[in-house]
């Protein structure tokens, strides 16, 4: 229990936990960042009325800039929807077109600069097939050997690997499956870990349309009253929009189905991987999160 004790402390020491402002998100030219937007303005969310920047950028290899005549004009175009998506929000996207040679040390710098606190990368839904190892770089799903990092043959997964194991504050992977709406989200917790997610998943409900269910798969929340008392208090200040799943109910492909969103710990997301269930290749757009404290 020594994890949830250290969870229980940031969670109440930390005054910007319940007000998460520093985020930077990116996503490379496989993406239009809209999806990005959404889910980045959602982790965002408070019950105040007062405008929170947050930074997105997509990041290009100097090829991929080549073939871009004019720099400005394209990021003009680029951003022209974000904006329209922030202002809904009441957020606003500082916002920039990166041109790397080296993605991860160039995200890192960034992240220093404006004290970022979460960094949120957009993978692929290609992407969804993988698991974590215990050094945290990632692995195809049915590999069974260690290899070093060096050796991974992947060099999108390869960035990701390395700055999963480099950022030492917040991080979390988007994986986008076409969602369009965040109206009901489905939050995983499969390791002692998973726990700390609730600190993000917590501002998804704070929006009238949304509903949060969670499958407390181990029995933490239910056996740990500091827990059960962090989970009432979220149920109330969302008017009951945050429930428990039963875990006396089997889940199935439908009910997952019926979500737009899995969000999931890191050490989470690998048992689930590796659980004998079927409907884990079957998941909707999912944020899967390692937290500072892992």
């Amino acid at each position: 229990m020594e994890y949830v004790v250290k969870f229980l402390k940031k969670d109440e020491d930390d005054a910007d936990v319940k007000n998460r402002k520093k985020v930077l998100s990116f996503f490379t030219s496989q993406s239009d960042g809209k999806s990005l937007t959404m889910i980045t303005n959602a982790l965002l969310r408070t019950s105040k009325t007062e405008k929170i920047t947050f930074t997105i950028l997509q990041m290009i290899s100097p090829k991929e800039a080549e073939f871009i005549d004019n720099i400005d004009e394209y990021k003009n175009m680029l951003f022209k929807d974000l904006t329209s998506i922030c202002e809904k929000e009441n957020t606003i996207a500082r916002s920039f077109v990166n041109i790397s040679n080296d993605f991860t040390s160039d995200i890192l710098k960034l992240s220093e600069q404006y004290e970022s606190e979460l960094i949120v990368i957009e993978l692929s839904s290609g992407d969804l097939d993988f698991t974590v190892n215990e050094n945290l770089y990632l692995s195809p799903k049915n590999e069974t050997q260690k290899y070093p990092l060096s050796n991974v043959a992947n060099p999108w997964i390869k960035n990701v690997s390395e700055l999963l194991l480099r950022n030492d504050n917040a991080t979390a992977l988007f994986i986008d499956r076409g969602i369009k709406l965040i109206k009901k989200v489905f939050v995983f917790i499969l390791d002692i870990s998973d726990i700390s997610i609730l600190r993000y998943a917590h501002h998804f409900p704070l929006n009238e349309n949304t509903t949060l269910l969670i499958w407390d798969a181990i029995g933490l929340i239910a056996n740990v009253p500091e827990l059960q008392k962090l989970y009432t208090s979220m149920n109330k200040r969302t008017d009951g929009r945050v429930e428990m799943w039963n875990i006396d109910q089997k889940i199935t492909e439908e009910v997952i189905q019926q979500h737009d969103l899995i969000i999931t710990g890191i050490e989470g997301w690998d048992k689930l991987m590796h659980t004998s269930i079927t409907w884990n290749k079957s998941l909707p757009t999912t944020l899967i999160i390692k937290d500072e404290l892992n």
